[in-house]
């Protein structure tokens, strides 16, 4: 059975800290997170990452780019 892929939905999402997270070489209020929904054949998959600046060298602009330009179109 082949199932189509419907729509990818791809969108980023700042979530504060209740207090600042920090260690010694910078200091976060939120963090970013890449959240994903992929809809096929009348069921939705979701599913979320995120980077943080300092660790990673992605960025949650980089990711979001990534879905939306290169991944979706070939799904």
């Amino acid at each position: 059975m082949t199932v189509r892929i419907d729509a990818i939905r791809a969108r980023s999402i700042a979530l504060p800290f209740v207090s600042p997270y920090r260690n010694a070489r910078i200091s976060y209020d939120h963090l970013d997170y890449l959240w994903v929904e992929v809809s096929a054949g009348g069921m939705t998959g979701r599913g979320e990452t995120t980077c943080m600046p300092g660790y990673h060298s992605e960025s949650i602009v980089s990711m979001l780019e990534t879905v939306r330009t290169y991944m979706a179109p070939l799904l």
